[in-house]
């Protein structure tokens, strides 16, 4: 298909929607039932979920807290150096 086509110029969707819908035709009654049959028996089963990864979670979460108390701590000094700081500045004059 060209850049030139109007239907691509105007539309991207149109040229692809107009193809579907001359391709679409009906489809037998036993279509679903013929392809299912095709298929491996596997196929048809469900997956077992993957277990959940607790231990992962757990982990991850105590790093975070870990990180925040970290940055509390850090906030906390600075804090404290600053008004150490204006008290020794105010306490000098």
């Amino acid at each position: 298909m060209k850049t030139s086509d109007p239907c691509f110029t105007k539309r991207p969707d149109a040229a692809l929607d107009r193809l579907l819908a001359d391709a679409a035709s009906e489809l037998p009654d036993d279509f679903v039932g013929r392809v299912m049959a095709q298929l491996p028996p596997r196929a048809l089963q469900a997956l077992p979920a993957p277990p959940p990864r607790r231990l992962r979670t757990t982990l991850l979460r105590g790093l975070r807290v870990l990180a925040l108390l970290a940055g509390s701590l850090l906030g906390l000094s600075q804090v404290l150096a600053f008004v150490l700081g204006v008290w020794l500045a105010s306490a000098a004059a």
